[in-house]
């Protein structure tokens, strides 16, 4: 089995939540599109200063790349793996929804035999996390005095960056784990 790292060539894109919630729909809005690190978060591509706050999880984070792949349809299997999405993520490979994961504790391997083609388009969408704990939840039976938002217990995401006094103030959100082609 040959593993192929999809780390070079990524980009990064910010929206307004829900706006945008498909790759064509990104195609009509005007979004700026910088580098980005993989695997790394949006905080490592574009937070420079650990003293001041950033918070990550008010917007909708788009990462795309482009990849080859020599003789796509030669009858091997071939299969997306993503060690950690941090935290709503959704993935399309070539326009096809692949992939949605809730929890950035959980590694993914994607099946994509006969969905991959000569040169191929990976988009994944971070939804926004601030924007799903606004959704009404049962009340909770207790309170926790270690975060200010009640509703991240609903979500499978660490409490690094939503802690006050204990990390900095900088929420992970993005493709943290390595992405890779088997």
């Amino acid at each position: 089995m040959t593993t192929t790292f999809l780390h070079e060539g990524w980009q990064l894109a910010r929206t307004p939540p829900g706006e945008c919630t498909t790759p064509e729909g990104l195609a009509g809005s005007m979004v700026g599109w910088r580098d980005a690190k993989v695997p790394g978060t949006v905080a490592s591509t574009l937070h420079k200063d650990l003293d001041k706050p950033g918070n990550y999880d008010a917007d909708d984070w788009w990462y795309r790349t482009t990849f080859a792949v020599s003789q796509p349809g030669s009858g091997a299997r071939h299969y997306l793996r993503f060690e950690g999405l941090a935290t709503l993520a959704e993935v399309w490979l070539n326009g096809a929804r692949i992939l949605a994961s809730r929890n950035m504790f959980v590694a993914h391997r994607v099946d994509v035999s006969g969905k991959l083609r000569d040169v191929n388009h990976l988009v994944i969408r971070f939804a926004s996390l601030e924007a799903a704990m606004e959704q009404k939840k049962p009340r909770p039976r207790w309170r926790t005095a270690l975060v200010e938002q009640q509703n991240l217990r609903w979500f499978r995401t660490t409490l690094l960056g939503r802690m006050p006094g204990w990390t900095p103030a900088i929420t992970p959100v993005g493709p943290w784990g390595p992405v890779a082609l088997e």
